[in-house]
């Protein structure tokens, strides 16, 4: 059945939502200038764009990846550092508190291709794809993943 002209599919408006509450608004209802949260915001945006490129829609496992109301470290796959009453929590690691650490997509149908912005994420230690063998990563811009570890893309 054709979609009718003027209308978008449901991943693309949810995903728009998705970008929208994850802004950083300040009080007055603008953009914040705060840089912690224009940061977390880009991680957002990374990360729906991830979905875009690589057919989220058909993803085995999509768990809170267009939900609006999900906090991005609840999204399947996504690791973020803990809080500082989280009991793994690490002092040093107190500026990187919400933010993502790991991103572990493997085997999960991912097809398309890896944007070059997830290297920059900013605090992103391990990212693994392993097993998704219509992937294409390139690495190009790889150098700007300062933290990155540990990664894994074999199929």
């Amino acid at each position: 059945m054709a979609r009718p002209a003027g209308t978008a599919p449901r991943p693309v408006l949810a995903l728009l939502v998705v970008l929208l509450s994850a802004l950083p608004w300040n009080q007055r209802g603008a953009v914040s200038a705060d840089p912690l949260q224009t940061n977390r915001y880009l991680e957002v945006e990374i990360l729906s764009h991830l979905f875009m490129e690589s057919g989220g829609g058909q993803w085995k496992n999509a768990t809170n990846w267009v939900d609006a109301e999900a906090d991005v470290c609840s999204w399947h796959g996504v690791d973020c550092y803990g809080a500082m009453d989280d009991p793994s929590f690490v002092f040093k690691a107190y500026e990187r508190a919400g933010f993502v650490r790991s991103l572990d997509l493997s085997s999960n149908r991912l097809a398309g291709r890896v944007p070059e912005s997830i290297w920059d994420m900013p605090y992103l230690e391990e990212l693994k794809l392993r097993d998704n063998p219509d992937l294409t990563v390139t690495f190009e811009n790889v150098g700007k993943a300062k933290h990155l570890k540990n990664m894994v893309l074999s199929n």
